[in-house]
């Protein structure tokens, strides 16, 4: 089953696997998470509610009322954004994925900002979150 693309991109940053919100700090080694509230807006974009959160930011269902789809948005703390490195990896993220046209990757839709912290907003994909990689086992059963 497919994960949802905003924790599958936690899992590359975070070798824990994604941590449910809400955010628990004695789990996560992430900066302290937005909280946005069902409701709130990120640009056109409507909070529906959260999805997880991880190394590199919080993954929040949103609604786009323009078209009436739900989407993921990754949103990446504003303190993180303070780092050059970590923003740059963020942009690189959205731009990489943006640019691949495959079924087995999500379509990103839009690379924006709000009060300080980027997000990029991507196909939402239904599914089950998988065991973090530590607790995987092969098909071998090492």
């Amino acid at each position: 089953m497919p994960l949802p693309f905003g924790l599958a991109l936690c899992l590359r940053f975070r070798r824990q696997g994604p941590v449910p919100l809400p955010f628990d700090p004695a789990h996560c080694n992430c900066s302290p998470p937005m909280h946005l509230e069902p409701g709130a807006r990120l640009g056109s974009y409507e909070v529906v509610g959260p999805l997880g959160a991880g190394g590199m930011g919080e993954a929040y269902r949103a609604r786009d009322p323009r078209i009436g789809r739900e989407v993921a948005i990754k949103v990446l703390p504003a303190s993180f954004a303070e780092n050059a490195d970590r923003l740059q990896r963020f942009e690189r993220e959205a731009r990489a994925a943006g640019t691949l046209n495959h079924p087995n990757l999500v379509t990103i839709h839009e690379l924006g900002s709000h009060e300080g912290s980027p997000y990029i907003v991507m196909e939402l994909l239904e599914g089950e979150t998988s065991p973090p990689p530590t607790t995987r086992r092969s098909s071998t059963g090492i």
